[in-house]
């Protein structure tokens, strides 16, 4: 009896280390992800303050306040989706389609914000110097 315990234990002990590692995969992608998201948004930020492209500057604070929030949306998104991955491996339907709609809820104002960027980045139809970058 005694070594039947000892190797449920140690069965249990080996699936919490595999789903330790798994969960710390998961992160260590986020992570990255992020990172690289965040140097996307440096670069872009550099570009619309010091590069060809010419904003007045309330144009250009919303270039970066749609910046930012387009990379917060996406890394939000990102990381509901994990959890939505996660809470249905644990069979919590419920929790996963949660999880689910706050994903989309996130990749929304993503969009929304890319659509700003896009909008900023477009010839304006009657002032093509008007607050747009060139």
């Amino acid at each position: 009896m005694g070594t039947l315990h000892g190797h449920a234990a140690l069965a249990r002990a080996w699936e919490r280390a595999a789903e330790t590692e798994a969960d710390h995969a998961r992160a260590q992608a986020y992570a990255q992800a992020t990172s690289a998201r965040m140097a996307e948004l440096r670069a872009a930020r550099s570009t619309a303050a010091h590069g060809p492209a010419v904003l007045t500057p309330s144009a250009r604070a919303v270039y970066e306040t749609a910046l930012h929030d387009q990379a917060v949306a996406e890394q939000r998104a990102a990381r509901f989706e994990a959890l939505s991955d996660d809470a249905l491996m644990d069979g919590d339907d419920h929790a996963a389609r949660r999880y689910a709609a706050l994903a989309d809820h996130h990749r929304t104002h993503a969009a929304t914000a890319a659509q700003t960027l896009h909008a900023l980045t477009q010839p304006h139809p009657t002032h093509p110097r008007a607050d747009r970058v060139s």
